[in-house]
């Protein structure tokens, strides 16, 4: 994930690169009305080239700033409190299942699979009984 997030940003920041190189001006050729009346060639700002600049460019900073989310928070894992036996004790009150592999924690009572223990003790005896 991190190196997505990497990648993202480097492709943001090179898509706001372009956009604001971007050429946003039309050129207008000369003319001549008669009569000794005539207008230089000149260039203008084309609303609709500047438009298309800022589309471009909010697009590559909202790339940006998603990749640096990414890369920022894309490795960081959860790590479980561990009990001295080196079985994971979880303390959740909204988690309902629970397996065979730990002693989980919910309401007061220790819990192993389906089964409910008063103390960690037990639970954790129970546990290793069951893992034979």
């Amino acid at each position: 994930m991190k190196s997505l997030g990497i990648l993202m940003l480097v492709l943001g920041l090179m898509v706001a690169i372009y956009a604001l190189n971007m050429d946003v001006s039309a050129t207008i050729p000369a003319r001549d009305f008669g009569y000794g009346v005539s207008t230089p060639e000149t260039t203008v700002a084309n609303l609709e080239l500047m438009s298309r600049r800022q589309n471009i460019l909010i697009f590559g900073g909202i790339l940006a700033i998603i990749g640096a989310i990414f890369s920022v928070f894309g490795s960081r894992s959860v790590s479980k409190p561990q009990s001295s036996e080196g079985v994971r004790i979880e303390h959740s009150r909204t988690s309902v299942a629970a397996s065979l592999d730990r002693v989980e924690f919910h309401d007061g009572v220790y819990t192993v699979g389906e089964r409910n223990f008063d103390s960690f003790e037990e639970a954790n005896s129970y546990l290793n009984r069951a893992s034979k």
